[in-house]
């Protein structure tokens, strides 16, 4: 599953909190977290400085982790472009005094890597000083590639319309914007979408903060939905006047029928954690379903991934397994650098990680080059499933996919697309299209800093073509909705599928979409 950005937690809704025990439990943990994250604020500098020599330490450190762990370090990017981005960053130090400017220096160097499930989070002493003294951009956006508008406004903005667009802010463009977010934010590969994504709502604002630090004004100019054009000054507002996000999404899988023919499922994650604490369980729910789909004899499926960040590895292969009925190679290999990695800081402290435990490391060769890698066996192997299910679906499929659709998701997508399964819509995929870095990590807290570096230490290489390695499945129907529908589920995207399979066609094509 996709780790979170850096930023500040969704606030939690009281209305959310369950009643009964299990609420009042809830509740005492998340006053009780409130309490231990006030405690460990009054104990942290703000921000945490740095000698020459401490923030060499972190910085070597980090570097040695990706270097020895890291199992793609060439895949996306050109052979030796890691060694000149590294020589290049730490011909940068001596600028660096605390942990901000070491945050700042490390974040476009990992991003350059193009994999997104490396990552790294700002220390205690930083997310501190954020919850009690950021002041924002009092706007929430949407980006698409034609371009940034505006959600709401707070403040100042307020009284900005829903859908005008943000041409600059203090005089920069919003494309030289954008590119500034895509070097220290990064994405998988050459993927715009998964960034964009990142930055919606209050994405840009907080990410903004965390490269920029406080900033006197902002100098903003619109064009209104009418056309007409704006300018005006905003000051920055205090994070408790800015709304955060609040996640009340359900995880579980849903079905919904439009009509006798045509029924839409759901599936916002395949996290087996997020479906134990529903009280829920994956293959189960859906398994019922299926069942429900060809008790009712569906003709056509609208599979909505666009939320879907991924989750339990193998939980893409079930739904999968309903769809396309013949197990396909779904990896050309899976591989990690070694089972147990040890470095030690200038210091002398020690950081080791053990990937396997002997019972799946048993599921693994060593190669001739040293590394590791799966055996073609079951349980997970390299099929995309070994045993049928029944029933599958063989109707039509239309996959609603995005930015957001992403890790095992876009695992699934790449899939789909490669079997020629399904007529997808919507916006590129947020996951590379021949696979990705993730499964175990390494998470290392950077001694003198307090940075968390997460190395991700499996790669997943799918076994596909048809697409540029460094791109996500692209749809045949590629449609970005307006920012008025932003968050609404039955947008302009699924409306396109709605209308398409009310259609006549057999196969998935572009030609379709021509309205």
């Amino acid at each position: 599953m996709r780790p979170s950005r850096p930023g500040f937690p969704p606030v939690v809704p009281w209305g959310a909190v369950a009643r009964g025990r299990l609420g009042w439990a809830l509740l005492l943990g998340l006053l009780l977290g409130v309490a231990d994250a006030r405690a460990a604020c009054e104990n942290a500098s703000r921000p945490r400085a740095l000698s020459q020599a401490e923030a060499l330490e972190d910085f070597e450190l980090a570097v040695a982790a990706i270097e020895q762990a890291f199992p793609a370090l060439d895949w996306h990017r050109p052979k030796g472009h890691w060694r000149r981005a590294r020589r290049t960053a730490r011909a940068q130090l001596s600028a660096v005094a605390d942990d901000v400017g070491l945050y700042r220096l490390l974040a476009p160097l990992l991003a350059s890597l193009g994999e997104d499930h490396l990552t790294l989070r700002p220390s205690e002493a930083m997310r501190c000083h954020f919850r009690q003294e950021a002041a924002l951009l009092p706007l929430d956006l949407y980006w698409t590639e034609r371009g940034v508008s505006v959600l709401r406004g707070f403040g100042g903005a307020a009284d900005i319309p829903t859908g005008a667009r943000l041409l600059t802010i203090n005089g920069q463009p919003w494309r030289s914007l954008f590119q500034e977010m895509w070097r220290a934010v990064g994405g998988d590969g050459d993927i715009t979408t998964g960034v964009m994504r990142e930055l919606d709502g209050d994405g840009y604002a907080r990410q903004r903060y965390w490269l920029r630090g406080k900033e006197a004004s902002f100098q903003v100019r619109l064009l209104l939905p009418d056309g007409t054009p704006r300018e005006l000054t905003l000051a920055p507002i205090p994070l408790s006047a800015r709304p955060g996000t609040q996640d009340t999404g359900a995880p579980l899988a849903t079905l919904t029928w439009l009509d006798t023919d045509t029924a839409v499922l759901r599936v916002p994650t395949f996290s087996n954690r997020r479906y134990r604490e529903a009280g829920a369980s994956y293959s189960e729910t859906l398994q019922k379903l299926f069942e429900e789909l060809a008790e009712r004899k569906a003709r056509d499926l609208i599979l909505d991934l666009r939320d879907n960040g991924g989750g339990s590895e193998s939980n893409e292969n079930v739904l999968f397994s309903y769809l396309v009925e013949r197990p396909i190679r779904k990896y050309a290999f899976v591989e990690v650098r070694a089972n147990h990695f040890a470095i030690t800081s200038r210091s002398g402290q020690r950081f080791e990680q053990t990937v396997f435990e002997p019972e799946e490391l048993a599921t693994y060769a060593r190669t001739p080059g040293g590394t590791l890698r799966r055996l073609d066996q079951p349980l997970l192997g390299l099929r995309s499933h070994w045993h049928p299910v029944s029933p599958i679906f063989k109707g039509r499929l239309l996959v609603l996919v995005g930015g957001r659709t992403y890790s095992g998701a876009a695992e699934l997508a790449s899939m789909l697309y490669s079997q020629g399964r399904a007529l997808f819509l919507g916006e590129e995929v947020g996951g590379t299209h021949a696979g990705n870095s993730s499964g175990y990590d390494w998470t290392l807290t950077l001694p003198n800093s307090g940075l968390e570096l997460s190395v991700p230490l499996i790669h997943f290489r799918l076994n596909v073509t048809g697409l540029p390695r460094n791109r996500g499945v692209i749809p045949h129907c590629v449609l970005q909705p307006d920012a008025t529908e932003y968050g609404v589920r039955e947008d302009a995207v699924y409306r396109l599928a709605v209308e398409l399979s009310e259609r006549p066609w057999h196969k998935p094509s572009s030609r379709l979409c021509a309205r």
